[in-house]
């Protein structure tokens, strides 16, 4: 009987604990909770900066889940925004009626890049608590350097020009700052660095968002020919914003234009007499003068310059040409005088053509050669002076006759006067007689 009762009651216990572990199933069940990340603002998400996290919160079961609550379980990289709760309480979760949820975190500065897994828990009156990881795709912030402008001196660069000034902003449209930031221009042909290392500058730090400019200073040569000329720029700079520091490069293309203009040649160069001997004076030196540029050249004149060294005097030493269209030819015609003490060699003298071309002078340097190629024979005196023989004979003569011959013949014509005067005197005197 005791047995029957002891049975009865351990029956009645086993069926009790089948009925709660039953609810307890038809429970958890029946409110199924599922999470799944909607997006991240921004996306992706960047290194050292604030984020929201925007989840989907939805009953998948058969019933509604009641006391539901969200906690973000935080690790690195992540952590919670200002005034953020890692829990929340969203109450009773209806079948089939999503809820939207929004977090604001921050992201470590040296957070890795690609995705890094965010855990987030989610419990019900059950007590029961499912975990689940949401993949957050994290990007560290970028340093992008880029060509902002070109600014030249002279504004406009043509050919055979030293010294141009390049002025180049570098821009950083990143998110970080850029360090110890090189350059380094690589040029075409036609053209190279005015002096050594006048084509690298140091820039330094370029903070995000900012710029700055580097500048370079190089020659152009005169069979550069009008047209955009492709340089790039090489960067050298360090980069900080991961896990650890590193130097990095970039290479960013530039165009160099170069404009048309006037240039000048002398073609021939020539003088009167043919050939010039030491002494020789009024030597006219004519220069023929060619625009071989691509532009028309206006106002035009050459001018000589002497070295003090050299035996040469210039009576004139520049001229004016005019204006020289494009292929066009003119003359340009100095006088000058050539020391006796001048060495038979030809002397190289320092030419400048000028010519006015959009409201600028350009100024272009030339070499003429002025030879002294022989010596004038020595005439003996009586042959150089004999053309003035007879000129001078023939003033000696007059001389002569004048000094000489001319008194006597009035002293010749005033006794001849006096024999008249007399005569008629004494004939007078006889008529007055006979009267």
């Amino acid at each position: 009987m005791k047995n029957n009762i002891r049975y009865k009651k351990t029956g009645l216990i086993g069926f009790i604990l089948m009925l709660a572990l039953y609810g307890a199933t038809a429970s958890a069940i029946g409110s199924q909770l599922d999470i799944t990340l909607m997006r991240t603002d921004p996306d992706p998400v960047s290194a050292g900066t604030y984020f929201d996290i925007i989840l989907k919160l939805e009953n998948i079961g058969t019933k509604e889940a009641k006391n539901v609550s969200v906690t973000i379980l935080l690790e690195y990289p992540f952590s919670l925004g200002p005034g953020e709760d890692a829990k929340k309480d969203y109450g009773t979760l209806e079948i089939m009626s999503p809820i939207t949820m929004r977090y604001t975190l921050y992201v470590d500065k040296n957070a890795i890049d690609g995705l890094n897994k965010l855990a987030v828990a989610y419990t019900t009156r059950s007590g029961m608590k499912v975990t689940e990881d949401i993949a957050i795709d994290i990007e560290s912030k970028k340093i992008n350097l880029y060509l902002g402008g070109l600014e030249t001196d002279p504004t406009k660069l043509t050919s055979d020009t030293d010294s141009a000034k390049l002025t180049v902003e570098i821009q950083n449209v990143g998110e970080a700052d850029a360090q110890m930031v090189s350059s380094e221009l690589i040029l075409p042909d036609g053209f190279s660095p005015s002096t050594s290392y006048s084509d690298r500058y140091m820039l330094g730090t370029i903070s995000c968002d900012s710029s700055k400019s580097a500048v370079y200073y190089i020659d152009i040569d005169k069979s550069v020919q009008e047209g955009l000329y492709p340089a790039k720029i090489f960067l050298r700079y360090k980069d900080s914003t991961g896990s650890r520091s590193e130097y990095k490069e970039k290479t960013l293309e530039l165009d160099i234009p170069v404009m048309g203009r006037p240039d000048f040649e002398i073609t021939s160069v020539s003088t009167s007499p043919l050939k010039i001997a030491p002494g020789d004076e009024n030597v006219e030196l004519k220069l023929k003068i060619k625009n071989t540029g691509s532009k028309k050249g206006e106002s035009v004149s050459v001018r000589i310059f002497k070295k003090s060294e050299q035996p040469v005097d210039f009576d004139e030493k520049s001229d004016y040409i005019g204006t020289l269209d494009v292929g066009e030819e003119g003359y340009g015609v100095l006088k000058l005088s050539v020391d006796e003490s001048a060495a038979l060699k030809t002397y190289l003298l320092d030419a400048e053509i000028r010519t006015v071309y959009e409201n600028s002078v350009l100024v272009y340097g030339r070499t003429v050669p002025l030879s002294v190629s022989f010596v004038r024979e020595e005439i003996p005196i009586h042959e150089k002076y004999q053309q003035y023989y007879l000129p001078v004979a023939g003033l000696v003569v007059l001389y002569l006759l004048w000094r000489y011959m001319l008194p006597f013949v009035m002293h010749r014509i005033s006794s001849t006067n006096k024999k008249d005067r007399q005569k008629i005197k004494h004939h007078v005197e006889n008529s007055d007689e006979l009267l």
